[in-house]
């Protein structure tokens, strides 16, 4: 018998994100990710296809989410890659409908295999500065995920960095109420590489988002995804399309239909 949750995932207030308990989930047969929290309803994304900025602020799996909402909606590309790794911003539009994507790469530390690589001054952008653009109106969803490609510095940078976030965090809520952001966590990778300091340093990473987020748990989202890759058993920095779809979908599921912010 299958276990199946009874509240839509927009429903779910935003500080219980922050106490799922381990294992958050399963996959099932052609079904796909199955949340032991909340089910992604009929129209989970209906919240993202007008009226709305949706900003992707971190890495390359958030280039992933990108990309799908970009198919999902769809939109206009306007700031497009050119080539597969990389790390300048990147824009869609869907005018007809008032829908603006951005994929905004975190800045420095940013540690990568790439041969093409981005401008630090000019293509890397801090998060706190794309939050801290944020203006007093309108709707807006902020998606934040910052990990591997910093996790080979000192964990002091890390904590640095999401100190900044959060800081600008506090100020776009007093600004802005019905924004609405997502912080997701880490995920096993399982294969070696020399710049990532391998799987240990979730559970730093993710004592880090618990303590420097604690005085924001009812107004940011927590979304973890480490037991979906753990269940994939994933050995790569982006995992397979089907679980990048279910990411997306849940990420959705949990962040689209909330119209009043995230809490």
């Amino acid at each position: 018998m299958r276990i199946v949750p009874s509240i839509p995932c927009h429903q779910v207030p935003a500080r219980k994100t922050w106490e799922q308990e381990e294992s958050a989930g399963y996959f099932y047969a052609d079904i796909g990710w199955v949340s032991l929290q909340c089910y992604p309803g009929h129209d989970f994304d209906a919240g993202c296809r007008k009226d709305v900025e949706i900003l992707f602020l971190g890495d390359s799996n958030l280039r992933g989410h990108y990309y799908m909402a970009a198919d999902a909606i769809p939109c206009d590309h306007i700031l497009k890659a050119a080539s597969e790794k990389w790390h300048k911003p990147l824009l869609c539009l869907d005018k007809e409908n008032n829908v603006t994507l951005r994929w905004l790469p975190h800045s420095n530390p940013f540690k990568t295999y790439a041969t093409q690589w981005a401008d630090p001054l000019n293509d890397l952008i801090p998060s706190n500065v794309a939050i801290d653009n944020i203006p007093t109106t309108g709707r807006y969803l902020v998606v934040l995920n910052h990990y591997l490609h910093i996790t080979g510095q000192h964990i002091s940078a890390y904590v640095d960095k999401m100190i900044t976030i959060k800081n600008s965090l506090l100020n776009a809520f007093a600004r802005n109420p019905i924004i609405t952001v997502v912080l997701q966590g880490p995920h096993i990778v399982t294969r070696e590489g020399s710049y990532r300091g391998g799987d240990m340093m979730i559970r730093f990473i993710h004592r880090i988002h618990m303590d420097v987020f604690k005085e924001l748990k009812d107004k940011v989202l927590y979304y973890p995804v480490l037991d979906m890759t753990i269940a994939s058993r994933n050995n790569d920095t982006h995992p397979e399309a089907y679980v990048r779809r279910e990411w997306t979908r849940y990420l959705f599921a949990l962040m689209c239909n909330r119209l009043n912010g995230s809490s």
